[in-house]
């Protein structure tokens, strides 16, 4: 749970300046690693929606009870569990956000965060340089295992983004068929043929996201309408006659002028009057201070990861312009602060 301090923490570390405020900083990084620990163990599964002691967690997650009851303790402080009577049972935070098989619930971002975090060891070298040392698909092929965490961090994402991202798409009650370029894990396309009952969708992306795309288009039962093609976007064809293609989290990785040529080879796999949709972190002034340092941070990681960053809403209509659009027209969420989407028609 977020750290928020009480009338007099905030007067003593914030206002007044009498005690050291970056201390809620660091106290914040432990915070996160008790939490991404509870998660690698299985502390919040155990605990379900039962009320435990310390000791039975143990038990079941086969650690040392001492050393459990401190991180009951702990994760008690931050608000993931609740004590009563000697007792711990997950808060309602928990239930709903973090334990798996929940809708929306993020707990399987937790460890591509984890990734996130053991890339930024080198932010400084990116800062002095420029750019990344090591892009980020790189530095996963080099990391057993890394990619899996990578592909929950994207679901978990769209576990809250992508109903939103449908609503705002906007498309005619028409469509058939969707190209889902970079679409990994397979949720927004899902999504989308949800929404639209005659729709199919092709996901578009490279050979290591293909497990995962599978393994959740076969538990949501989407077999028959969302299908995996292995491909590159720069060398390989993407097929034609598409009605919608989806950008989620691409033009963030690219220069202007490679998102031109994206676009346009995205154009030209359209069918007539065929509509783009991209969906990403979209450099906008933010309206909270909460908001502005989420936005700033995740600039951060953008430029870490793969040398990428935000784009203002105007620059990406102007791109679609560009490359053969008409009427581009920009939302911003209001569940993901700093994030956007874009949409636009196929030019006559």
């Amino acid at each position: 749970m977020p750290i928020v301090p009480n009338f007099l923490e905030r007067a003593i570390l914030l206002t007044l300046n009498i005690g050291p405020g970056p201390m809620m900083d660091f106290v914040g990084g432990l915070a996160f690693r008790a939490v991404v620990v509870a998660v690698k163990l299985g502390v919040f599964e155990a605990i379900g929606e039962d009320s435990l002691t310390a000791d039975k967690v143990a038990r079941l997650i086969s650690a040392d009870t001492r050393a459990t009851e401190l991180l009951l303790e702990a994760l008690e402080a931050l608000g993931y569990v609740e004590k009563r009577n000697g007792r711990y049972q997950n808060s309602s935070m928990t239930l709903k956000w973090i334990i798996p098989l929940v809708p929306n619930a993020i707990g399987g971002m937790i460890s591509g965060i984890e990734g996130i975090l053991e890339r930024w060891q080198y932010l400084d070298e990116t800062i002095r340089e420029g750019h990344p040392p090591i892009l980020a698909w790189e530095w996963l092929d080099q990391q057993p295992g890394r990619w899996k965490d990578y592909q929950a961090l994207m679901m978990g994402m769209a576990g809250v983004s992508a109903r939103e991202i449908v609503s705002r798409a906007r498309l005619p009650s028409t469509v058939e068929r969707l190209l889902d370029l970079g679409g990994g894990h397979g949720l927004y396309s899902i999504a989308f043929c949800r929404e639209y009952p005659g729709l199919s969708a092709t996901i578009f992306d490279w050979p290591q996201a293909e497990d995962v795309a599978i393994e959740t288009i076969r538990s949501q039962g989407m077999t028959e309408r969302v299908v995996f093609k292995e491909g590159d976007f720069w060398e390989d064809d993407f097929g034609s006659d598409y009605d919608v293609a989806l950008l989620s989290q691409i033009v963030h990785m690219y220069s202007p002028e490679k998102n031109v040529q994206l676009l346009t080879k995205v154009r030209n796999a359209l069918a007539p009057d065929g509509h783009v949709v991209i969906a990403d972190l979209i450099a906008v002034e933010a309206l909270s201070r909460f908001a502005r340092l989420m936005a700033r941070l995740l600039s951060l990681e953008l430029l870490n990861a793969v040398g990428g960053q935000t784009y203002a809403p105007e620059e990406i209509e102007g791109w679609l312009l560009e490359s053969g659009f008409t009427g581009p027209s920009s939302s911003l969420s209001r569940k993901l602060p700093g994030f956007g989407v874009v949409v636009a028609t196929k030019a006559a």
